[in-house]
């Protein structure tokens, strides 16, 4: 993935910016898997909840755990974004025509 990402990159930009085009892209890189863990972490962290376990003498709190919103936030939240942000272009109903193109974006 990482070698047709470069190559896309060497083939995009002048050959004089070839050095400045694939250092930016390894600087991103290296941020973006600095980061990400990062994040995941403190979302993992804390949205927990407890596993329940039942025993003969009844219901045992047992350790915490990542729960459902945790992993939410880390897979759909972007997901949820760019289906709000596409919202504006989607067309309108009644017409069938888009809104931007009615000319009502920005409203």
């Amino acid at each position: 993935m990482f070698t047709a990402m470069i190559n896309v990159i060497i083939q995009s930009v002048q050959q004089s910016q070839t050095g400045e085009a694939t250092g930016m892209n390894t600087l991103f890189r290296t941020v973006g898997g600095t980061v990400g863990p990062i994040i995941t972490g403190v979302y993992l962290a804390q949205y927990v909840s407890p596993l329940i376990i039942q025993t003969s003498r009844g219901p045992v709190m047992g350790p915490l755990l990542p729960n459902a919103t945790a992993f939410d936030y880390i897979f759909l939240n972007r997901l949820r974004h760019c289906r709000h942000s596409n919202a504006r272009h989607a067309p309108d109903q009644r017409s069938g025509e888009s809104r931007t193109a009615r000319g009502v974006e920005g409203r």
